[in-house]
C-alpha cells in the first residue's frame, strides 16, 4: 500500500528546496545536484523509484513513489564558463 510520505528529514529538504528556488534568479539553481530515492519497505533495500532535479534545474521522476524515501546529496555542480575566452569583448576585424 503507498502512502503520502510523512514529515520528517523529507519534508525538510522540501521545504530548504523551495527556499532555494523561491530566493529569485540569482539562487534558482542548485549547487548540488538533488535525489530521492523510494524503497519498497523499511529495510531500505529495494529501490522502487526515484526524483532527481539536475544543476541546470530540471527535474525527473521514475518508478514509485513510497513513504520509505532518502535524501541523496548527488555531484557538485559546475559553474565553470562553456570553453576559454567564451565572454571576452569582440575582436576587431
Amino acid at each position: 500500500m503507498q502512502r503520502r510520505i510523512p514529515g520528517g528529514k523529507l519534508a525538510a529538504a522540501a521545504l530548504a528546496l523551495g527556499a532555494i528556488l523561491a530566493s529569485g534568479p540569482a539562487a534558482a539553481l542548485p549547487n548540488y545536484e538533488i535525489n530521492w530515492e523510494y524503497y519498497s519497505d523499511a529495510t531500505y533495500t529495494e529501490i522502487v523509484g526515484g526524483r532527481t532535479i539536475s544543476c541546470s534545474g530540471n527535474g525527473g521522476r521514475w518508478g514509485v513513489q513510497t513513504e520509505y524515501a532518502r535524501f541523496v546529496q548527488g555531484e557538485k555542480c559546475e559553474r565553470d564558463p562553456p570553453f576559454p575566452g567564451w565572454n571576452d569583448p569582440p575582436v576587431e576585424w
